[in-house]
């Protein structure tokens, strides 16, 4: 059976599958090749990645208030349905594990070297 459940799985795991990937690509990337001097200061002279890294932590901290407050209603006692409450906060964790990828695929992209 194909559901909205299993897309959202599917995603999920491609997602989290990308972000180990990302991760260990740029560490390594970062221990062989790159100058931590070099790398802070071609952060800080980059207002797209600052920009867009305090964009995806802003909202993936409002996805966790989201998925803080479900858990509280349903604690308490919520008249939301079960089934619901198990879907909203799947899209939650795809939510999340989106900002995460394409957090460190930023990262990835400031730490790269171009090839001439």
């Amino acid at each position: 059976m194909f559901t909205i459940k299993t897309l959202i799985q599917l995603i999920t795991i491609l997602l989290a599958t990308a972000g180990i990937y990302l991760a260990v690509h740029t560490t390594n990337i970062l221990r062989s090749r790159i100058d931590i001097k070099t790398l802070g200061a071609k952060a800080f002279l980059n207002d797209s990645f600052f920009r867009d890294i305090w964009i995806l932590l802003s909202f993936g901290c409002l996805l966790f208030l989201l998925n803080a407050i479900i858990q509280m209603k349903d604690i308490l006692g919520s008249t939301l349905d079960e089934n619901n409450i198990y879907l909203m906060q799947n899209l939650i964790v795809l939510g999340l594990m989106t900002c995460s990828v394409v957090s460190q695929y930023k990262w990835y992209q400031l730490v790269k070297l171009k090839k001439n």
